[in-house]
């Protein structure tokens, strides 16, 4: 212990004062100091650490939990913490082995470590993986619609349409509040050919978020579907409005017209279909020039 440690402990027992005061800025400054005194203080890098992340300083949190972990290398905590930031910063894969390593070391946030990497693994497009975690969360705690819902659009994104069904109703049993619920409903009807029940919920959905041009081409299409063609042409319209260089939105205008009798609106919107590369535009304009 250098001549100089006592100092570093008082710096750090300030910053620590202020880091319960919620004063991160005065905190950080204190801790700072008393690293530059004592590089190996223990408490000092954790906590140094800890305010940057609540500062959303991701990078240097990370930096400050890689240096605890050098100190001390089986400190849960600081796996868990360091794969928060990882997430923060899209690096998932690193997020996971942060969570995998916590839970290893037997980190007291057993459902933290579930939830947390579920989402890790479902923002690097492993939905299987994000699935298992979310079911073991929904095992210790079964009364968590949010759980169901963010499992079931994992289900979605795996073409389970079925079973994602399942998850966003019992999500809506347990009180889940939040519109989105309401589009993957309808998205996973429509994937199902019920049609019906699809635009129930994607008017339910469009009602409380009128901003997303999915929500618009997919009940164009749902309305098309059940042969409501004025109701498919304003979505298609709608949709275009909202991102006009889509070839699936100019084909789903094109379909519409033409059931409308309006051939000469379909011809020029299957030719902007083909411009912009739709797969069955082509066939569907020669068959309007014939």
């Amino acid at each position: 212990m250098s001549d100089q440690a006592p100092k570093a402990e008082a710096l750090f027992l300030r910053g620590n004062q202020k880091f319960e005061k919620q004063d991160y800025a005065g905190a950080l400054e204190d801790f700072t100091e008393a690293l530059k005194i004592e590089p190996n203080h223990l408490m000092a890098t954790r906590l140094s650490g800890l305010t940057k992340h609540y500062m959303s300083d991701w990078n240097g949190a990370i930096a400050d939990y890689t240096r605890a972990l050098e100190l001390s290398p089986d400190d849960p905590t600081a796996y868990f913490n360091r794969g928060i930031c990882y997430f923060q910063i899209q690096k998932y894969q690193e997020a996971i082995e942060g969570y995998n390593k916590a839970e290893e070391l037997h980190y007291g946030d057993v459902r933290g470590i579930h939830r947390n990497r579920a989402m890790a693994k479902y923002q690097s497009g492993d939905y299987e993986g994000s699935v298992a975690d979310f079911s073991r969360e929904i095992e210790m705690f079964p009364q968590d619609g949010v759980v169901y819902f963010l499992r079931g659009q994992s289900k979605y994104f795996l073409g389970n349409f079925e079973e994602a069904i399942a998850d966003f109703l019992e999500a809506g049993k347990l009180q889940f509040e939040n519109a989105e619920i309401y589009f993957y409903l309808g998205q996973s009807y429509c994937n199902t050919g019920k049609n019906e029940e699809a635009l129930e919920n994607l008017n339910k959905y469009i009602s409380l978020y009128s901003g997303y041009v999915e929500a618009y081409v997919t009940r164009g299409y749902v309305n098309y579907e059940l042969k409501k063609f004025e109701d498919a042409l304003k979505d298609y319209s709608k949709a275009l409005e909202m991102d006009p260089e889509r070839a699936d939105i100019f084909y789903g205008l094109a379909l519409t017209q033409h059931m409308l009798h309006d051939d000469a609106g379909a011809k020029k919107n299957a030719e902007e279909a083909v411009k912009r590369g739709h797969p069955e535009a082509e066939g569907f304009l020669k068959s309007l020039n014939s």
